[in-house]
C-alpha cells in the first residue's frame, strides 16, 4: 500500500457470518497453511474454486491421482501462496500479539521481518549478523527461509506498511518535534 492511499481506498471489507464449524474450519487452514491470515484462506479457496469451474466449463476433467499414475499431459492447479505443509521450525516460533502475525526468533523480542530487513539493508551475511545479534547462524537462515515463501513474504510487507500507518498517524499529534526538549 502506497504512502499517499488510505486503507478504506485500497480494499474494503466483507462481513460473513459463518456456522461455527465452518469458521472452526476456516481458522484450522488459516493455521496450518497461512500463518493465520484468514484473509488469504479466503482468497486461495476462491482462487481454487474459480479455476476449477473454469477447468469444467472448457471441457476438462478435475481429478485427484497419485503422483505416479500421471499422465504424460496434465494441467495442475498451482497454489504459490500457500506455505509449506509440514515443517516446524526450530528456531522460529508464534507469539500472541494482538495484530503480528509473522514468526519471532525464539526466545527474542525480534520478529523474522526484523532479521531479513537487517539482512538486506545492512548488506550482512547470515554469519556477520548472527555474530552481531548474539543469535545462532541457524535461527537467521531459518528466518530467511521463513521469510522466502512468498506468502510470508507479503505477510511481512503488509505488517511493515501497518507499523508505517501507525507512525503516519502518531507523527501528526505530535506537539513537539521528537528532540525538541533536548534542544531546550
Amino acid at each position: 500500500m502506497g504512502r499517499g492511499v488510505s486503507r478504506t481506498e485500497s480494499r474494503s471489507r466483507l462481513t460473513a457470518y459463518l456456522p461455527k464449524p465452518l469458521d472452526v474450519e476456516v481458522r484450522r487452514l488459516a493455521d496450518a497453511y497461512f500463518s493465520g491470515v484468514l484473509n488469504d484462506v479466503l482468497l486461495r479457496a476462491l482462487e481454487s474454486f474459480d479455476w476449477i469451474v473454469r477447468a469444467r466449463l472448457s471441457g476438462k476433467r478435475v481429478v485427484a491421482i497419485d503422483e505416479d499414475d500421471l499422465p504424460s499431459r496434465f494441467e495442475e492447479l498451482s497454489l504459490p501462496r500457500v506455505g509449506p505443509v509440514g515443517p516446524k521450525w526450530q528456531w522460529l516460533v508464534e507469539r500472541e500479539h494482538r495484530w503480528r502475525r509473522q514468526l519471532w526468533v525464539k526466545g527474542r523480542k525480534l520478529t523474522v521481518g526484523d532479521v531479513v530487513s537487517r539482512l538486506r539493508f545492512e548488506h550482512l551475511t547470515a554469519e556477520e549478523l548472527a555474530k552481531d545479534m548474539d543469535l545462532p547462524v541457524d535461527a537467521v537462515r531459518e528466518a530467511e527461509q521463513w521469510a522466502s515463501i512468498p506468502a510470508n513474504a507479503e505477510l511481512i510487507a503488509a505488517e511493515d506498511a501497518e507499523d508505517a500507518l501507525a507512525v503516519d498517524s502518531v507523527a501528526p499529534a505530535m506537539k513537539e518535534p521528537v528532540g525538541a526538549a533536548v534542544r531546550r
